[in-house]
């Protein structure tokens, strides 16, 4: 996939609405990098990181051994943009937020929806589901989230691409 030098990655969030964090991240594996990618914050004293074991990724309390992902790219740490806007929602942003605070990440194009924080779900005896927000979430860096992600470069979507690709132009050529 990679064996040609490469400028860097480029990975679109724009529409991502949500759904389930965990295989999207699974996806993008490879350019995760380290563990842990990301945490849920429980309490002002504890947090779930986001790690990688046993060929999956998942939040733990537990401590594993740092795994590398199951598939390796040559060129895993070249520049990385990423592209979002107000159709980047919920686990969208888990996604987006897992790869901030990688080396050399820039962001592309529009706040994102805002839908920062993590939900534990309740089966209620009438067979409704009883749906509350229990975490707020934090990058790699220690970050903090509440509300929407704002983009290093705020660009118009349509433009977002076309700013994103310049970007990791400069950064090839900056290379040596």
């Amino acid at each position: 996939m990679d064996a040609a030098p490469l400028c860097g990655w480029l990975v679109d969030l724009r529409d991502n609405g949500g759904g389930n964090m965990w295989p999207m991240l699974k996806g993008l594996d490879p350019l995760l990098g380290t563990a842990p990618f990301g945490h849920f914050v429980l309490s002002a004293n504890a947090t779930m990181p986001w790690v990688r074991a046993f060929g999956n990724i998942f939040p733990s309390k537990e401590t594993f051994d740092a795994a590398p992902p199951a598939f390796k790219l040559a060129h895993a740490d070249a520049p990385l943009a990423i592209l979002f806007g107000p159709n980047t929602a919920s686990s969208g942003e888990m996604t987006a937020i897992a790869l901030l605070g990688r080396a050399r990440v820039r962001t592309f194009g529009a706040p994102t929806a805002g839908f920062t924080t993590a939900n534990e779900t309740s089966p209620l005896g009438d067979g409704a589901v009883l749906v509350i927000t229990t975490m707020t979430v934090r990058d790699r860096t220690g970050k903090n989230y509440a509300g929407p992600i704002v983009p290093d470069d705020r660009v118009a979507l349509a433009d977002a691409e076309a700013a994103a690709k310049t970007w990791l132009r400069s950064q090839c050529r900056a290379r040596p």
